[in-house]
C-alpha cells in the first residue's frame, strides 16, 4: 500500500472549520503542541539524535519519540530536563 502525504496544517485547519469539538480541543492544547514542536527543532538544529538527546535526559529513545510524536504527553519535569539537556529552559512570559 503506497504511502499518502498528509498535509497537517491544512488538515488541521479543515478540522477546526468543520468540527467544533475538534475546534475546542485543539485551541485548549495549541500551546502544548507548539512547545513540543520547538522542542523538536531545536533538538534537528543541535544535530542530536532522538538516542542521543535520551542518552544526556537518561532515559530511552522511546520516550524522546512519543513526546515528538505526541503519544505521551511529558510531564514537566520530563520537558524541563529534555530543555536543560538541549540547553535551554522554560521561560513565563505574561500574554498580552
Amino acid at each position: 500500500m503506497p504511502f499518502v502525504e498528509v498535509k497537517e496544517k491544512e488538515r488541521i485547519k479543515e478540522l477546526k472549520k468543520n468540527n467544533p469539538k475538534f475546534k475546542k480541543a485543539w485551541e485548549e492544547s495549541e500551546e502544548e503542541y507548539r512547545l513540543i514542536e520547538e522542542m523538536t527543532a531545536i533538538r534537528n538544529k543541535s544535530n542530536l539524535t532522538q538516542k542521543e538527546l535520551a542518552d544526556l535526559v537518561g532515559c530511552k529513545q522511546q520516550v524522546i519519540s512519543r513526546v515528538e510524536t505526541r503519544e505521551n504527553k511529558p510531564s514537566l519535569r520530563l520537558y524541563t530536563q529534555i530543555l536543560k539537556s538541549l540547553g535551554y529552559r522554560l521561560k513565563i512570559e505574561k500574554i498580552k
